[in-house]
């Protein structure tokens, strides 16, 4: 499975980022059998748009093949395109790291 996380900064040390759309960084992280296998950082591009920097960034990370998000926050507008991909949203607070370690055993809730 694949999971998407909107962060701070540039790895998984990082905060989660405040607002999906206007994130900084995703991290794109490979799991199997409860165990990372790949984990890819990209730049959110979209970030810095004028308007639709949401809708942007969730065609962005569906694009990566994600089957869940873990955001602090997702519009509306990106929550549409998200859903309509089948991407499982979790909002969460904190280093994406523990809150990775978290959706890895189970302990998140939608």
């Amino acid at each position: 499975m694949k999971i998407g996380i909107a962060i701070k900064e540039k790895n998984l040390e990082s905060d989660i980022s405040d607002v999906f759309g206007r994130s900084p960084y995703f991290a794109f992280i490979n799991v199997e059998d409860g165990k990372i296998v790949e984990t890819e950082i990209e730049e959110n591009r979209n970030a810095d748009q004028v308007g639709g920097a949401g809708i942007s960034a969730a065609e962005a990370v569906v694009q990566k093949g994600i089957n869940f998000l873990i955001a602090n926050n997702v519009g509306p507008r990106a929550a549409d395109v998200l859903k309509q991909f089948n991407v499982v949203v979790y909002f969460e607070e904190g280093k994406a790291k523990d809150v990775l370690e978290k959706f890895i055993k189970e302990q998140l809730e939608i």
